[in-house]
């Protein structure tokens, strides 16, 4: 019995897993798919809904894909220089 309840645990786990992974996966299309304009709308939204804890996040984040210093002087481009981010 006990090894039964183990299986469907984890089944459930698996099954909560791809969900959280399906969820991501439809976010990162909805950014993906964001003019410039809306991109800095969501990213002022989340600067003013979450301010302790949204900035050092954002922070991390902008350091992960191509640093501080970086991704300030790009002007919003990506390294090809199209003006659509890559995640």
């Amino acid at each position: 019995m006990k090894d039964a309840a183990a299986g469907s645990g984890e089944r459930m786990a698996d099954s909560e897993t791809g969900s959280r992974e399906a969820a991501a996966e439809l976010r990162i299309t909805r950014v993906g798919a964001l003019s410039d304009h809306d991109l800095v709308a969501v990213v002022t939204y989340l600067l003013a809904k979450h301010p302790d804890t949204f900035p050092p996040m954002l922070d991390d984040a902008l350091g992960a894909v191509g640093g501080k210093a970086g991704a300030a002087g790009t002007g919003g481009q990506n390294s090809a220089g199209e003006g659509k981010h890559e995640w």
